[in-house]
């Protein structure tokens, strides 16, 4: 049997992928990986507290916060995203986490403007959103 994995697809893109393989004939398997409590943890823990403000924060929007929010918090933008990606890949290099996670939230932009632009908002799904909530309610006790 082969076994062939496609990762960090949009919807669309896994849509897309899913309706070929049917149309082709071929068995297929869509298996949707997410995070759970104790990642979570494992991340919060990793980072400075920068970046745990900025989750707690997106938490604490139910899922969805934006840029604008952000700055009149007094909060800043810069170096509060980057630092979370590379935590996600050293914990998963350490084998503390899983491989193949989604990323924690998705920058928004202006789909109108195609130019450079700042950051609109950020978001995270509900699967990711409950996972984190937990977490944090695990660490606040």
């Amino acid at each position: 049997m082969v076994k062939i994995v496609i990762s960090d697809v949009t919807p669309a893109e896994l849509a897309a992928v899913t309706d070929a393989l049917a149309a082709a004939g071929r068995e297929h398997h869509v298996v949707q990986i997410v995070w759970n409590q104790d990642e979570a943890a494992a991340l919060l823990a990793e980072l400075k507290q920068t970046q745990v403000r900025f989750l707690r924060l997106l938490v604490e929007w139910d899922g969805v916060l934006t840029a604008d929010a952000l700055r009149e918090g007094g909060e800043t933008l810069r170096g509060s995203t980057g630092p979370i990606t590379k935590a996600i890949a050293r914990l998963a290099g350490r084998g503390e986490i899983r491989g193949g996670l989604p990323a924690v939230f998705d920058s928004v932009y202006d789909p109108n403007n195609r130019a450079f632009q700042k950051v609109r908002a950020y978001r995270t799904d509900a699967a990711t959103l409950a996972a984190f909530r937990a977490a944090f309610d695990q660490i606040d006790g």
